[in-house]
């Protein structure tokens, strides 16, 4: 992966912890692009918010993999977020400009 394309996620998103995402993203082809043609998607749902990239590692399974928090600064359930989010996610999985292999390496959560 290039330094050049990893960097470009800095104007997207904020990223308390770049080494780990940079690792992560190096040996997962596609996920910095997958990362970059989320944004706007993520835009339409929630144009006024920031989001945040931190890895989430599971110790049990190998289910690993770059959580993209949308910060609502919602304490309490909202079913109109949680609608947000799951209409967001139906645009993820049916995007032709986004491969189906980087679909299972990050989740969008508030």
């Amino acid at each position: 992966m290039q330094k050049e394309k990893f960097n470009q996620l800095y104007n997207l998103y904020e990223i308390p912890n770049p080494k780990e995402i940079y690792d992560f993203c190096n040996i997962h082809e596609g996920l910095v692009e997958g990362l970059i043609t989320v944004k706007p998607m993520i835009e339409k749902y929630f144009p006024d918010f920031d989001c945040v990239l931190e890895l989430f590692i599971d110790p049990e399974e190998p289910l690993d993999h770059i959580q993209i928090i949308v910060q609502t600064g919602e304490e309490e359930f909202n079913p109109e977020t949680f609608q947000k989010i799951k209409d967001l996610d139906c645009d993820i999985i049916d995007s032709k400009d986004l491969p189906v292999s980087v679909h299972s390496l990050f989740l969008v959560v508030d």
